[in-house]
């Protein structure tokens, strides 16, 4: 598999380089213009996700060996994979410029708000003269390099044992040995949690001797060890995988079967982000060169387009990186990680009405361990004393100036003294597989194959689902950050995608009139007869949001992602209210967080609106002649729908809303409403009902 996501200038020209730009980066698949980002509303241009490039390949050899004897028919495998996975990407690698208008106007503070007017210049016209307020220097090399090979292997017996003709029991056993992925230049470094107030440990011998140059012998011994896996981390050589089943017909009937199973089955979590621990080394001795800071007040920009870019930084760049140790931050694989896995289990009772009708009753259970997520794992404990605004500071030293009384403010204790790792930044993180989840399921299943022109199916899910975060990635309005990373058993709540109730029929009827049907009506069959008539239906409960508490950015834990900080909550969050679509939630039940302190609130505390979906369709074939037809069709979308056919989650930061405010259309209350508060966000919440004919004529 190769996949590249890039500019259309990707592989040539250069257009950075024609357009005079020193120090462009030389790779093809980068080749583009810099991220251009004027303010004012003009819309700037350029791919900040520029020549991702990924490949993929795998090479399996596979083979089963199967053989019986007498009630036992035994079945013996391997499967042995080799991997090979590169990724080279440049986010932003040709750089950014930014223009706010500066350059052309009469008072470059108002130019700096970004907004349009009589002493405010022209983002557009400060580029024409070249004249950026600010820029972001290209990636020297790329942004992640890796190339990574590792093989897996797979063993498993099993025995599917026909104890009786109504009996039948499947044993099997499965031995996984994950794939021990390492880089081929022997690159990779890694979190030493036994290190005090932790260190990294290298893989790569020759690169921490020549790194270590400049270093104080406590700097290397913490921040150059040597040397560690160059699987980073230890392959689980114990991954075994049971698996039991059996089918059972209990009564002397073929109609009736019991079915039942349990089994483990183990997953891969080398993704993306896993590989970029194993960046290239050149990466580190690699750098992007400062670039001098504008104030809009200068004559001329002091980062004119004229003088960039400048040569990166080659060399080593730590003794730098470690002149303050917190700010010294890394992505890492949690040194603990073992092979995330899940646990499957279920008991399905099947009965046959008649040949054609069938209803399935089952319950259905998982349990998944190992499960990944980003976790900040050094961010800062909370301070002693809540709402003390001395704890924003990161360090004792910005204890001067305005903050000068922070000195003698005995709750006063700064975050890099709180946090878990200090030789480490706080906003460093761990691709963590920490999480576990539940999920418990009542299924129904009603099957109706087609029998006197009408079959459906019908299906019905009672369930829960329960985790600590749901994916990495964000889901709808919920952030993809857990609260407090030292509690995370307080992140235990539904899931993300949790839906109580989930009721889905989809059914065709061709209505017995017309000739040869079970009412024939002469000449009216014309008009009368042939119709058929098929849709689909879904009624499911609302999915699940939480509540948080305001925008602290930066905050009291040292991290730049404050909007993890869930809200407080008194009482139900829905009382007292009718629940509408500009008010779905009740504002003075919740209260935003004293800094520097957790909200009360649970994860996914609200659950809104739910969903209630129908499409219909009717057709009508009119014969002609035998070769001569007309058929007509209607198509009926959202026929059956509520309100809204989808999720339309309420806006759910607390701080959003001004306090006393006014709620309704015209009204500031955001918080709590799912639409916007302009009157047009209401009309767009409903989605139509949408009619669609057809004639056909056939021939």
């Amino acid at each position: 598999m190769f996949f590249h996501e890039g500019a259309t200038s990707a592989f040539g020209p250069d257009l950075a380089k024609a357009l005079g730009l020193q120090n462009t980066p030389n790779t093809a698949a980068f080749f583009n213009v810099p991220i251009l980002s004027p303010t004012q509303g003009y819309a700037g241009f350029g791919n900040g996700n520029n020549g991702y490039t990924q490949t993929d390949n795998i090479f399996q050899f596979i083979d089963n060996l199967k053989f019986i004897r007498g009630k036992h028919t035994f079945t013996v495998g391997a499967d042995i994979r080799r991997i090979q996975m590169a990724d080279r990407d440049g986010f932003t690698a040709e750089g950014v410029l930014y223009f706010d208008g500066a350059y052309t106007g009469l008072n470059p503070t108002v130019s700096a708000a970004g907004t349009a007017g009589p002493l405010a210049g022209n983002p557009i016209a400060d580029l024409l003269l070249g004249q950026p307020i600010n820029v972001g220097a290209p990636a020297p090399i790329a942004t992640d390099i890796f190339d990574l090979r590792g093989t897996s292997e797979s063993f498993w017996f099993q025995d599917d044992f026909r104890v009786t003709p109504r009996l039948t029991l499947n044993l099997g056993l499965r031995w996984e040995l994950p794939p021990n992925l390492y880089s081929i230049s022997n690159s990779g470094v890694t979190l030493n949690p036994k290190t005090s107030g932790g260190g990294l440990i290298w893989v790569d011998k020759n690169f921490v001797t020549q790194n270590s140059v400049g270093l104080t012998a406590a700097q290397a011994a913490t921040y150059m060890q040597c040397c560690n896996t160059n699987q980073l981390v230890p392959r689980d050589l114990h991954d075994f995988a049971p698996r039991f089943g059996f089918a059972w017909r209990p009564l002397h009937t073929d109609r009736f079967v019991v079915r039942g199973g349990y089994g483990m089955f183990y997953d891969l979590y080398m993704r993306f982000y896993d590989g970029a621990n194993f960046d290239d080394k050149s990466l580190w001795t690699f750098s992007a060169p400062p670039y001098p800071t504008a104030s809009g007040f200068e004559s001329a920009s002091p980062v004119a387009l004229t003088t960039l870019w400048k040569p990166p930084i080659v060399g080593n760049p730590f003794p730098t990186y470690l002149a303050t140790p917190y700010l010294f931050g890394i992505q890492t694989e949690w040194p603990d990680n073992h092979t995330p896995y899940i646990q499957q289990w279920g008991l399905d009772t099947q009965y046959a009405f008649g040949q054609n009708l069938l209803l399935d009753i089952g319950y259905v259970g998982t349990h998944a361990v190992h499960q990944p997520i980003q976790e900040f794992f050094n961010q800062a404990y909370a301070p002693p004393v809540g709402g003390d605004p001395c704890n924003i500071l990161v360090d004792i030293s910005q204890a001067t100036g305005p903050n000068a009384a922070c000195l003698t403010d005995p709750g006063f204790v700064p975050i890099d003294k709180r946090l878990p790792f200090p030789n480490i930044a706080p906003g460093t993180y761990a691709n963590a597989n920490i999480l576990n989840s539940y999920y418990h399921a009542l299924q129904v299943r009603l099957n109706k194959r087609m029998s006197h022109g009408l079959q459906f199916m019908a299906n019905y899910t009672y369930s829960k689902a329960m985790d600590m975060s749901s994916e990495i990635a964000s889901f709808a309005s919920v952030t993809n950050l857990v609260m407090n990373p030292h509690n995370l058993q307080g992140e235990y709540g539904p899931a993300d995608f949790d839906q109580t109730h989930r009721f889905v029929l989809s059914y065709s009827y061709a209505v017995p009139i017309g000739k040869g049907q079970r009412w024939s009506l002469g000449p009216a069959n014309w008009v009368l007869g042939g119709w058929n008539t098929s849709g689909i239906l879904t009624l499911a409960s609302g999915l699940p949001e939480t509540v948080y508490c305001c925008h602290r950015i930066p905050n009291q834990f040292g991290i730049t992602f404050g909007e993890a900080i869930r809200a407080s909550v008194s009482g139900d969050p829905t009382a007292g209210i009718t629940q509408t679509p500009l008010q779905w939630v009740n504002p003075s039940a919740f209260s935003i967080s004293i800094a520097g302190t957790f909200g009360n609130s649970e994860r996914n505390l609200v659950r809104i609106g739910g969903q209630r979906q129908g499409d219909i369709s009717f057709m009508k074939q009119f014969p002609i002649t035998e070769r001569h037809k007309l058929e007509f069709r209607l198509e009926i979308f959202n026929a059956l729908s509520s309100t809204h056919t989808g999720g339309h989650f309420f806006d759910n930061n607390v701080s959003d809303s001004p306090a006393n405010c006014t709620p309704g259309p015209s009204g500031n209350c955001s918080f709590g409403s799912t639409v916007g508060l302009n009157g047009s966000g209401a009309l767009n919440y409903w989605n139509p009902r949408v009619l669609q004919m057809a004639l056909i004529y056939s021939f």
